[in-house]
């Protein structure tokens, strides 16, 4: 079973999930933008508070932002283990040899591990509560004023077919990595080195599998009459509502609230 959450859609009948894609898309970017910027702890508490919030009322269940943030789960304690390490400055804490544990090296880990968690775990939100088609479209919205200068539907379609191709890509890389398992492969034993070459024999064949599906998607638009210089009509409109005037209104305040405080 494909684990890889991170370009998924998954259905819940919840406050979140109907609210219009061009309001999650904006006020994802600022809660991104938020959490690079605050240093405070009160910052980081109110944020985390926050975003515990939109996950409860979104009603994804924790284990999909889990498998989203595995993927990068090492490359994150590493990080915040090095800013332990290197960072100096402050309080003393602990001492051996070159290496010096500080109150300076441990609050810049805290902010690191939170943000790096947070960016992981905000963008997979969005795509868990977002369909790809109205993300795309959301994104072609913003993008409109520069229809003079790029072709902006064929970037929103780029943009919506890449999306959809990550939980398909990390599935189609599941099934060769099982092959592989089966003739005797252990991606998990030995160093760093060992395992690097491991992954070597999986290269090829997740390429040509792209390739191949990459070829199948455009025979198929093809044969449908697709025309990326003329302008298609939609299916499905965005519509701006009630709840989402509401929605963007706390979200300013909230937004607004954070940055002040801290």
């Amino acid at each position: 079973m494909n684990k890889f959450f991170l370009g998924r859609y998954i259905h819940f009948n919840s406050l979140i999930h109907h609210l219009d894609a061009r309001l999650k898309l904006v006020v994802t970017l600022f809660l991104l933008v938020m959490t690079m910027i605050v240093s405070s702890q009160l910052g980081m508490s109110l944020l985390a508070f926050l975003f515990v919030a939109l996950i409860y009322l979104s009603k994804v269940p924790l284990k999909a932002l889990y498998y989203g943030l595995k993927p990068i789960l090492n490359i994150i304690l590493f990080t915040t283990f090095l800013q332990i390490c290197v960072v100096q400055g402050g309080k003393i804490y602990f001492s051996l040899g070159v290496v010096h544990i500080t109150s300076s090296g441990l609050n810049n880990a805290v902010s690191t591990l939170f943000r790096l968690t947070s960016i992981v775990v905000v963008s997979t939100l969005l795509t868990l509560t977002t369909k790809p088609i109205e993300l795309a479209d959301a994104i072609e919205f913003f993008m409109w004023p520069l229809r003079k200068i790029i072709n902006v539907p064929l970037w929103s379609l780029m943009f919506s077919v890449s999306i959809r191709f990550i939980p398909t890509l990390m599935l189609e890389l599941e099934k060769i990595m099982m092959a592989q398992r089966s003739r005797g492969v252990r991606f998990e034993s030995g160093g760093m080195i060992q395992r690097g070459k491991a992954f070597v024999p999986i290269l090829l064949p997740l390429m040509v599998s792209t390739y191949k599906r990459a070829i199948d998607l455009g025979t198929a638009m093809t044969a449908r009459g697709f025309n990326e210089n003329v302008r298609r009509t939609k299916f499905r409109q965005l519509t701006w509502q009630k709840q989402d005037t509401i929605g963007a209104l706390i979200s300013c305040l909230v937004i607004i609230g954070i940055f002040f405080v801290q």
